[in-house]
């Protein structure tokens, strides 16, 4: 089986961090692809909504899976997770699996259970603050309980913050696009909904929505937060592959 992972708001790839490793090496030979959404991804403009993300996004991993023929499955969180269900719904064929990790739809789930409070706060203050490490610090606490967030962490995130094609009218983008996700009204893929019982960015609630709705498979993990992937990686491999 090969994965396809999709990360969530402002964050490329790379954010990821060490987690695409530490899954391939648990799988019998599959390998892990990544790919950004557009804007991100160096393409001049982003789209605003998400049904064009998954569009623009299938394009790249048709590609890919040209070069690695075989079952593929799909891993994505948060802002990645609308588009990998939207993805799904039009395309049941393209993978044999679907995961999302703390996501959430205007579906199920009212704002602020979406984006807390205390969310919204560090993304205001993450496009005013120029010292990135300061402002990747910031990011961390809201979005992780357990990364060990040491100074080497720290500074591979800044290395990744200054060489990444972010700016403030892509993240917009991404947040109108997240702000009018509704689900689609049935998912044919088997489904996983991963979620974290300690995101202080997204409420775990928003993930039972989706799982209720399509009657899928859900798995809380207690005290994780936002970035569950980071947070546990073990569990949440564990998760995939079972």
């Amino acid at each position: 089986m090969n994965w396809l992972l999709i990360r969530g708001l402002g964050r490329d790839k790379r954010h990821w961090y060490k987690f695409p490793e530490q899954l391939e090496q648990q799988l019998d030979g599959g390998k892990v692809f990544c790919i950004d959404t557009p804007g991100l991804d160096g393409e001049a403009n982003s789209a605003i909504s998400i049904n064009s993300l998954s569009d623009h996004m299938r394009e790249q991993w048709l590609k890919e899976k040209a070069n690695h023929p075989g079952d593929w499955s799909i891993c994505a969180i948060s802002l990645g997770g609308m588009i990998a269900i939207d993805w799904c719904s039009k395309y049941p064929n393209d993978f044999k699996k679907l995961v999302t990790i703390n996501t959430s739809s205007k579906s199920t789930s009212p704002l602020f259970h979406r984006i807390k409070p205390r969310a919204i706060r560090t993304v205001l203050k993450s496009l005013l603050n120029k010292d990135l490490k300061s402002r990747e610090k910031e990011i961390l606490a809201v979005t992780t309980n357990h990364l060990e967030v040491s100074d080497q962490v720290l500074n591979d995130y800044v290395k990744i913050a200054e060489t990444m094609n972010l700016n403030i009218v892509i993240l917009l983008k991404q947040l109108l696009a997240a702000s009018q996700f509704k689900l689609p009204a049935r998912i044919e893929t088997p489904f996983t909904v991963l979620t974290g019982m300690g995101d202080n960015f997204t409420n775990y609630k928003c993930s039972e929505g989706i799982a209720k709705k399509y009657q899928a498979e859900i798995y809380y993990h207690k005290t994780a937060g936002h970035d569950l992937p980071s947070d546990d990686p073990e569990w949440v491999i564990k998760n995939l592959i079972s």
